[in-house]
């Protein structure tokens, strides 16, 4: 991982942190997602590749953009809720919206980015500038 988007990943772990500790020191609940899917980063030779989990989550229920220098993952999980005659005990699977956004490097080009959800994985891949596809 380049050290710009470590910093970048880091950013965003605190800023939700950060969110969570005023919102409940005020007894209040954060307004926005409700949770946070994992992410792994790779920069590779002549694109960058952002994979989420999102086990549960549709396709209809995505959208991923790039716009103004910025990647934006968000979408909504519904687990649903027992049948008539049923109670749920456990309930560990988070559920509801999520997001996430990444600060683009500057060489990541914006109208290349391809996005696919396969097996709970969201694969969404950004060419570098100036770089030639090489076919897979």
């Amino acid at each position: 991982m380049s050290r710009e988007l470590f910093w970048i990943s880091c950013r965003h772990e605190i800023d939700r942190l950060f969110d969570t500790l005023v919102h409940t020191a005020w007894g209040g609940r954060p307004s926005g997602p409700t949770w946070t899917p994992p992410v792994d980063v790779t920069e590779e030779t002549d694109r960058y590749r952002v994979e989420v989990d999102l086990p549960g989550v549709r396709s209809d229920d995505l959208e991923v953009t790039a716009e103004a220098g910025t990647l934006r993952i968000e979408g909504t999980r519904s687990l649903g809720e027992p049948g008539p005659g049923s109670a749920r005990h456990v309930a560990e699977r988070p559920s509801g919206r999520f997001r996430r956004t990444f600060r683009l490097p500057v060489d990541a080009d914006p109208d290349t980015v391809r996005a696919r959800l396969r097996d709970g994985v969201l694969v969404v891949e950004i060419r570098k500038r100036g770089r030639i596809e090489v076919a897979r």
